[in-house]
């Protein structure tokens, strides 16, 4: 696993691992219920397409 440099000593992936890939369902599930991704979003000039763009 690449870490990018960072310390990750302190982090317990058999905790994380599961919760980060929940949060991706969740999101996954939120994002595919709109075909439409140029709808705009609360973060004024950024579309759906813009905040996934940004996640990934």
């Amino acid at each position: 696993m690449n870490n990018y440099g960072y310390d990750l000593s302190g982090v317990e992936l058999d905790t994380a691992l599961p919760d980060l890939v929940a949060e991706g369902d969740e999101l996954d599930a939120l994002v595919s219920a709109r075909p439409d991704w140029s709808i705009p979003t609360p973060a004024v000039g950024w579309t759906i397409a813009h905040q996934i763009a940004h996640l990934a």
